[in-house]
C-alpha cells in the first residue's frame, strides 16, 4: 500500500469522526454536553466504571473522571460504591441521564441511517467485517 492510499483512508476516517461529532454536538446542544461526556453516557449501557470506560474509548482515566464529575453536577449520573472493587465506583444514569442516553442513541441511529442509506445488506456486512479486522490488527501486540 503506498503512502497516498494510506493518507486517503486516514483523511476519510478523520472526516467521518469529525462529521459525526459535529452532527452530535448540534443535535444534542440543549443538553450542554462535551464530546467526552457524550462518550461516557454512551458507554454506560455496557460499561459501569471509569476504568472500563477509559479502556473502551481509549482515553485516560483522569479524563473520564473529569467528565463523570461534570455529569454528576448536571444530575445526569450518580455513583455507588463498587461491591467488587472498593477503590472504584459504579456509575449509573439518573432519569435525566436516561433521557439523554436515549437522545444519544437516536442521534447515532439517525447519523448511521444517513451515512449508510445507499448500502445494501451485503455492503454493510462487508464494511463491518473490514472495520473489525482493522481494529483487530491495530490492537494486536
Amino acid at each position: 500500500m503506498d503512502k497516498f492510499s494510506i493518507e486517503v483512508f486516514y483523511i476519510a476516517f478523520s472526516k467521518i469522526v469529525k462529521m459525526f461529532k459535529s452532527y452530535a454536538q448540534k443535535e444534542l446542544k440543549k443538553y450542554n454536553l462535551s464530546p467526552n461526556e457524550v462518550e461516557v453516557i454512551s458507554c454506560l449501557d455496557y460499561k459501569s466504571t471509569s476504568s472500563e470506560i477509559a479502556r473502551e474509548v481509549n482515553v485516560s482515566k483522569a479524563l473520564v473522571s473529569r467528565s463523570v464529575k461534570l455529569l454528576i453536577k448536571k444530575n445526569y449520573i450518580y455513583v455507588e460504591p463498587n461491591p467488587v472493587d472498593k477503590r472504584e465506583f459504579v456509575i449509573k444514569l439518573t432519569d435525566s441521564g436516561k433521557e439523554i442516553s436515549d437522545a444519544i442513541k437516536r442521534v447515532k441511529k439517525n447519523f448511521a441511517e444517513k451515512a449508510f442509506k445507499e448500502f445494501g445488506e451485503e455492503e454493510f456486512t462487508v464494511l463491518k467485517a473490514l472495520i473489525n479486522l482493522i481494529i483487530i490488527n491495530i490492537t494486536k501486540n
